[in-house]
């Protein structure tokens, strides 16, 4: 498989708390600072990052550092936009989504503002875009597993269910552009615990059964490993262990190697069942979302990109 580096098309997948718009913040700087000219889709992600935005107006595309761009992708506004390419007029476009009634009926078609949204995603990474929206890497961070896992599946129900026109041949496009190897990864992200290790696992199962092209699974949240010796010493077989387990002082150390041996009991289940690389990223001792900690992890990603030659 070619590096990721050269894919057009990334999807960052998994189930929801696992760390996803993190990683795909990290992939998206790790990108842009080697020359590629990147687009990050975040689907509809409310107000949560309005800081990584510097407080601007979220609709739109921004430039959030030098290559890296940043779209929060609306499901209403891409439908709409959508319709305005089907329809071609904009007095009649205006006219139509102006009508309350007829919005409510499309809030109702099932699939039909996710196909919008998928839609914008990938319209920057095809060949026949314009050049000035024209990416060299878009990254779409999905919605939680299932949700995402349809939106992804939708190209090929629309081939497969619409006779001709437009949309048939957009889903036509799309089906292409995501079954490609060589212009798509779908990147999904884990977390070394059972719920989400079951799940990853059934979602690569699934990426595979409809030939979407699974590159590589990000464990996030992983424990370092214990500080020199320290492992030694806290060793089951060690003489002074009954001990060690009655004083208050070891108590850290003791659960922290617990932690971590159970999560890496769930590696080894991935790396077991899962045909990819597992890229390992740390656990940091910040629960907030800021460009520091994205920097810490895209060099942590970095990294391991290397240690694998992605």
């Amino acid at each position: 498989m070619n590096r990721l580096l050269n894919k057009n098309f990334i999807v960052v997948a998994g189930k929801g708390g696992v760390g996803r718009t993190t990683v795909t913040f990290c992939i998206g700087k790790w990108a842009a600072r080697q020359g590629k000219k990147v687009l990050i889709c975040l689907a509809h992600s409310g107000s949560r990052y309005r800081h990584i935005l510097e407080n601007r107006e979220q609709s739109g595309i921004h430039q959030i550092e030098p290559g890296l761009f940043l779209l929060n992708v609306d499901p209403v506004a891409a439908r709409e936009e959508y319709a305005l390419k089907i329809i071609r007029n904009r007095l009649l476009h205006r006219l139509v989504f102006s009508n309350r009634y007829v919005n409510s009926f499309l809030d109702a078609v099932p699939g039909l503002s996710e196909w919008a949204m998928l839609g914008k995603a990938t319209y920057h990474a095809l060949p026949d875009a314009p050049k000035h929206e024209r990416y060299d890497m878009v990254l779409f961070d999905s919605p939680p597993t299932g949700h995402g896992l349809d939106i992804l599946r939708l190209p090929n129900a629309i081939a497969e269910s619409v006779q001709g026109g437009l949309m048939r041949q957009d889903a036509l496009l799309r089906v292409a552009l995501l079954k490609d190897a060589s212009k798509t990864a779908v990147v999904p992200v884990c977390l070394p615990e059972e719920l989400p290790t079951n799940e990853t696992i059934e979602l690569t199962t699934e990426l595979r059964r409809h030939g979407l092209p699974l590159y590589a699974i990000v464990v996030n949240k992983m424990l370092d490993v214990l500080p020199d010796g320290a492992g030694d010493f806290c060793d089951s077989r060690c003489p002074e262990m009954q001990k060690m387990k009655e004083a208050q002082w070891a108590q850290p150390a003791l659960i922290r190697r617990d932690q971590r041996l159970e999560q890496l009991r769930h590696v080894d289940r991935l790396h077991s069942e899962v045909p990819a690389p597992l890229l390992r990223l740390p656990r940091l001792d910040t629960a907030s979302f800021n460009n520091d900690a994205i920097n810490t992890l895209t060099e942590a990603l970095t990294r391991e990109l290397q240690r694998f030659q992605l």
